[in-house]
């Protein structure tokens, strides 16, 4: 099973932190990952020394910065140029794995339990090829439902412009980082528009989660399934009807069901936005329990 890794790469001020999640990632492309194909899209605002830091590394295809046009606050534009470098090497492999510096903006020890979780999930070789060897899927740690109407419509209109027919199904692959299929990506990339991999993502009217929500939602309208290596399940203690951002599993569970939904009801079905509650547990149960009351 041959991966290619689209690695975005932004890193801010040179402190400890930033030191510290530039070797957590290097040591996590070099080591799980040292055996899959690498190409690295470095922010152009990040410093030189972290540019270079990546260099040098097993099966590094090349390593470039994003030019300042293009550049959007987030991971869009690195998976932009990404793309523009390796379409036409995207059919040589099996899968293609986005994935990006989550974290590097934040305390690098206050995400040591982030980090572990991913470690026998996500960021695992081998449990991410047992995942793979299952069918074509898009694979990712987690995922939950827009909650805004808007968001559908937008998503909608994408569709109808690159002459998708499918009912929407729009969701976000949480943390943009994520596997999807080559030939999957490679079909997406067919029918958007040039335009769409060399200008700003924001001049050409959707936000900076582009990736996080709209790609992988145009990649399931395409015939892929989500599958989530954090695990899905409901939460007896929270609504089956809202997505929290305490629960990443309770989540999870939601698009799936959705997706079943939507498989079931075919050209009938309508999707319809479904809340996202920010806070501790405690706080977010204790709310409900009043609802319930």
């Amino acid at each position: 099973m041959r991966i290619l890794i689209l690695f975005g790469a932004w890193v801010g001020n040179q402190n400890e932190d930033s030191f510290n999640w530039v070797r957590y990632y290097r040591e996590l492309l070099s080591g799980q990952f040292g055996d899959c194909d690498k190409f690295i899209a470095v922010s152009h605002e990040s410093a030189v020394s972290f540019r270079d830091a990546f260099r040098g590394m097993k099966n590094l295809l090349d390593i470039d910065i994003v030019p300042p046009d293009l550049h959007v606050n987030s991971d869009a534009s690195q998976f932009q140029l990404a793309l523009r470098r390796c379409k036409e090497i995207l059919c040589n492999y099996d899968y293609i794995f986005f994935m990006h510096t989550k974290g590097a903006s934040y305390n690098f020890d206050l995400f040591e339990s982030w980090r572990n979780s991913l470690s026998t999930s996500l960021f695992n070789h081998q449990r991410l090829l047992e995942e793979m060897h299952k069918g074509d899927f898009l694979i990712a740690e987690r995922g939950f439902m827009v909650s805004h109407r808007g968001s559908i419509v937008s998503c909608q209109s994408l569709a109808n412009g690159l002459g998708i027919t499918s009912p929407v199904f729009h969701f976000a692959a949480g943390q943009t980082n994520f596997c999807v299929p080559s030939n999957s990506c490679a079909a997406l990339l067919e029918i958007l528009p040039d335009s769409w991999l060399s200008s700003n993502i924001l001049a050409l009217g959707y936000n900076r989660f582009f990736f996080e929500s709209l790609f992988p939602s145009m990649l399931t309208m395409l015939g892929l399934e989500p599958a989530f290596l954090g695990g899905a399940r409901f939460n007896p203690h929270l609504s089956s009807d809202i997505s929290y951002d305490c629960d990443p599993q309770h989540s999870s569970l939601l698009v799936l069901r959705e997706f079943a939904r939507r498989r079931e009801e075919g050209n009938s079905y309508r999707q319809v936005p479904v809340p996202y509650v920010f806070g501790h547990f405690d706080d977010v149960r204790g709310i409900n329990m009043q609802f319930a009351a």
